[in-house]
């Protein structure tokens, strides 16, 4: 058995880019967040594009506190590309929220899709409290 964690990530105030720069510029914005996720050099993280803004990111064989400290590292890197969303109510640039579900060794079995209904759970908590942040939830 692996150490598991399932991240849903999503851009903050997405439409609101679209809204106020257009789809070309709001697609530049996908692709740069995008891009912080492909630079990941770590073998045991897998990041794909789940749907429109949001993506899902596989962790394996972390403990939590390793996972957070993705998460935050994550936070920041986007931050860094400082892409502009002057009209987001967040900051004034692109930020992302994330919800995370780790799954340690020795717990009840559960699926991998149970497991990212409760990281996607954890985003929507995340984005309730503001969004530029990560919650984490403990299978």
């Amino acid at each position: 058995k692996i150490r598991l964690g399932v991240e849903m990530m999503d851009i903050d105030r997405f439409k609101m880019i679209n809204d106020s720069f257009g789809h070309q510029i709001g697609d530049e914005c996908l692709t740069a967040v995008a891009d912080v996720l492909k630079n990941i050099d770590d073998e045991t993280i897998f990041c794909a594009r789940y749907g429109g803004d949001e993506f899902v990111v596989i962790i394996r064989d972390k403990t939590p506190e390793e996972t957070e400290k993705f998460a935050a590292g994550l936070l920041e890197a986007v931050r860094k590309e400082n892409i502009p969303n002057i009209n987001s109510g967040v900051e004034s640039y692109v930020t992302i929220s994330q919800g995370i579900c780790c799954h340690e060794p020795g717990q009840r079995h559960v699926s991998i899709l149970e497991c990212l209904a409760q990281a996607d759970q954890a985003l929507y908590l995340a984005k309730q409290k503001g969004g530029n942040r990560y919650e984490l939830s403990m299978d």
